[in-house]
């Protein structure tokens, strides 16, 4: 019974704290990004020049990204945040990885047409 108790008790701590860790990136990412750099392949590439990330309050997410063929222009979604991925229900084919956020530095991983890119945002000032 006590091995029990215990896996119960180390599980709830888990959770509680990865439960703590999302509610304290979706605090930090809030806010307008705009893109610094980006690599496709591990190379720079300026083709995406004027990309956005904007997240709103209540888990609303505008961007400008082309992450499809079919989405053209600013589109907003409803996202959430699991595993440092950031995800919209509404379209799943947007899932970016978090790589880091630190400050106003901002740096997200996809795959895009078939190739890797590394986004570095810089976010903008309030």
């Amino acid at each position: 019974m006590k091995n029990y108790t215990l896996i119960l008790l180390i599980a709830t701590i888990a959770l509680t704290g990865c439960n703590q860790e999302a509610k304290k990136m979706v605090s930090d990412i809030q806010g307008k990004w705009m893109l610094d750099s980006a690599t496709r392949n591990g190379k720079p590439t300026k083709t995406l020049s004027g990309v956005y990330v904007h997240f709103l309050d209540e888990n609303k997410l505008e961007s400008n990204l082309p992450y499809s063929k079919s989405v053209t222009g600013k589109y907003t979604y409803t996202y959430l945040i699991d595993d440092k991925s950031v995800k919209c229900p509404e379209a799943p084919d947007f899932s970016m990885k978090i790589k880091s956020l630190e400050g106003n530095s901002l740096v997200m991983l996809d795959t895009l047409y078939n190739f890797p890119f590394e986004f570095t945002f810089k976010k903008e000032a309030s």
